[in-house]
């Protein structure tokens, strides 16, 4: 796998900076989460590394030879395909259409949605519809992964659930993922490293390896409040 850089990258809306020389480096085969304020442009970040927007100067380095799945703040599903046929759809710029449809029915099972397979986006309740964009990210064969929000709109029980999928998910299929969310517990619970952006233009202030293996975080326990209230002091110094 290769090492994904962002190299003085700048970014401006109008007379808006968002970043302004932003350099950082993704280790690959590795989850980094996201933090900072709304508006401090992670989403914009994403989307670059994605190839969805030209940055104003600066490159990445490593997107084009990763491939890349991303799962979107919303699902993004076609409404008028079923399931499965929405991870085809995904797929379907492969040739090999025998193995796309093993990686559909693989993603299907995975996320517990095989008994749904025909089911529209609309049949599907909020969690469902998350965890088929999950299925659809892992059945698209890439090394990049890119999460936006990819785990909100739900209860905690659901999000819970949706966290511990993508790390089974990702535990099978190592992949270089970038994660941008709100939820500091979220990052804690999946995350190799947090790095923590400051208002625009976007800085990174701190980098925050997580100590523990993921098969000993609990959500909520005693270990990640600490790591959480090391968080905070470094979000708000």
């Amino acid at each position: 796998m290769n090492t994904l850089v962002i190299d003085k990258l700048s970014l401006s809306y109008g007379a808006i900076k968002v970043f302004e020389g932003l350099d950082v480096e993704f280790p690959s085969g590795s989850v980094t989460a996201i933090l900072g304020p709304s508006g401090c442009g992670k989403t914009s970040l994403l989307n670059i590394v994605a190839g969805l927007i030209q940055p104003d100067s600066g490159r990445v380095i490593g997107n084009k030879d990763l491939g890349c799945s991303y799962c979107f703040q919303e699902p993004r599903l076609l409404p008028w395909l079923g399931a499965r046929d929405n991870i085809l759809f995904a797929l379907s710029r492969f040739s090999d259409t025998k193995e796309s449809e093993r990686r559909a029915d693989k993603a299907l099972e995975q996320t517990r949605l095989s008994q749904f397979a025909d089911a529209a986006p609309p049949k599907l309740s909020g969690g469902m519809r998350r965890r088929l964009a999950l299925a659809r990210a892992f059945a698209y064969p890439s090394e990049l992964l890119l999460l936006d929000e990819a785990f909100a709109s739900v209860d905690l029980k659901q999000r819970i659930d949706l966290l511990d999928l993508f790390t089974a998910l990702w535990s099978e299929e190592p992949r270089t993922s970038l994660l941008v969310s709100h939820e500091i517990q979220d990052a804690l619970y999946v995350a190799d490293r947090i790095l923590i952006l400051s208002a625009r233009p976007a800085r990174v202030i701190s980098s925050f390896e997580v100590p523990l293996p993921r098969g000993k975080r609990k959500y909520g326990s005693g270990d990640l409040l600490v790591l959480e209230e090391k968080l905070y002091s470094l979000i708000l110094s």
